[in-house]
């Protein structure tokens, strides 16, 4: 039956689903040395010298807690949406993320390595 428009069942039905489209944009309007967003995960080293937080913003961020208080270290900057978890293996650390991406950096200098 020929409905309203003149399609089939009253609407039209494409023969091919649309291509989704997805556009991610982060601003980052503070310091390097605090995460803009909320924190999905931290990972503390073996000896207990150094914490990782991965954020919402992107990025992972290294602190050293050889102090009284925490101090920023550097900033690991490749992912493109949230990081979800970090997992420190010796100096190694694995990083994944809402980007679809594992990535693998040096712990103590923050080069990324490798993206799977």
């Amino acid at each position: 039956m020929i409905g309203r428009g003149g399609y089939a069942n009253g609407g039209y039905q494409p023969s091919r689903p649309k291509k989704e489209r997805k556009l991610t944009f982060v601003s980052r309007s503070c310091p390097d040395s605090q995460h803009c967003s909320g924190v999905n995960s931290l990972e503390l080293s073996r000896d207990g010298a150094c914490l990782f937080s991965a954020g919402r913003d992107s990025t992972i961020k290294r602190w050293g807690l050889k102090t009284p208080g925490p101090t920023f270290e550097c900033s690991l900057e490749g992912h493109t949406d949230w990081v979800n978890d970090v997992a420190l293996l010796d100096n190694t650390l694995l990083s994944c993320s809402s980007d679809t991406t594992v990535k693998v950096w040096r712990g103590n200098t923050g080069e990324c390595l490798r993206t799977f």
